[in-house]
């Protein structure tokens, strides 16, 4: 006796469908992370005016511009943004590539800068 059944079809087919669609969430997925994470604000942003606010009244504004804002970036980066570019408020940021604050940076004299922390302290809230 002679078995010309046909053997059952593969599943194999239904896989490979399957298969392309993970692999496409994933790179959109992936894609869209890299967009969004380093650039996100993620409390919002501090105005020049909001800023002066954590001054004490003996401190120094200690940038050689006025205006601007401040931004807490994704892992903790604070920066301070004027003109369009953001500059480093702290080592987080400095180490996201973020542009170097030294040169708008006020000079106290003696080699040394106006303080800086109450600028940090503020932008940090946002964080």
């Amino acid at each position: 006796m002679s078995d010309t059944s046909e053997p059952p079809p593969s599943r194999g087919g239904c896989l490979k469908p399957v298969l392309i669609f993970v692999v496409v969430v994933a790179v959109v997925s992936i894609a869209f992370g890299a967009m969004s994470s380093d650039d996100s604000d993620e409390g919002g942003s501090l105005g020049y005016d909001e800023a002066l606010a954590f001054f004490d009244a003996d401190e120094e504004w200690p940038l050689t511009t006025t205006g601007g804002e401040g931004h807490c970036r994704s892992g903790g980066a604070v920066t301070w943004e004027v003109d369009g570019t953001e500059y480093a408020l702290n080592g987080v940021a400095k180490q996201d590539g973020y542009t170097d604050i030294t040169p708008i940076w006020k000079d106290a004299g003696g080699g040394l800068r106006v303080s800086i922390g109450p600028l940090i302290d503020a932008t940090q809230t946002l964080c």
